[in-house]
């Protein structure tokens, strides 16, 4: 259920979590990323790793950028 472009733009939503059964630690977030004047989509990106930023739970924080 993970959307992979080919000969497209792909499709994601930042806060849905992706995880790998051979690391169920290691939790992916996409985004559709940023680009050039494109303000929407950066406060999506902000709002974000604010929010992941404010979590109580060391888990549920954000703990790299990539």
């Amino acid at each position: 259920d993970i959307d992979i472009a080919d000969g497209r733009r792909g499709e994601s939503n930042i806060t849905r979590e992706y995880t790998s059964g051979a690391n169920p630690r290691f939790i992916l977030h996409d985004s559709e990323g940023t680009e050039p004047g494109s303000t929407e989509k950066w406060e999506l990106v902000e709002n974000f790793i604010r929010n992941k930023s404010d979590e109580r739970l060391l888990k549920d924080r954000l703990h790299a950028i990539w």
